[in-house]
């Protein structure tokens, strides 16, 4: 999309570093909050969303070198 190829040329730009994995909107998020749950625990989540989110989280983590 526009917005990603922008948002990569800007960090080029400034030399930021940009995921390769993206956390999808999701309801359920602000379900967790309510509950006060992770993604991975909220009710109903659905399981991609919980992937995903776990491979945005390991992939952060490697970045800062957990």
């Amino acid at each position: 999309s526009l917005a990603k190829t922008e948002v990569k040329a800007l960090a080029a730009k400034f030399g930021w570093h940009v995921f390769e994995r993206e956390i999808p909107f999701s309801r359920s998020f602000a379900r967790g909050a309510r509950e006060g749950t992770p993604i991975f625990q909220t009710s109903y989540s659905r399981s991609i969303v919980s992937s995903k989110v776990g491979m945005f989280c390991e992939e952060f983590a490697m970045k800062i070198g957990l």
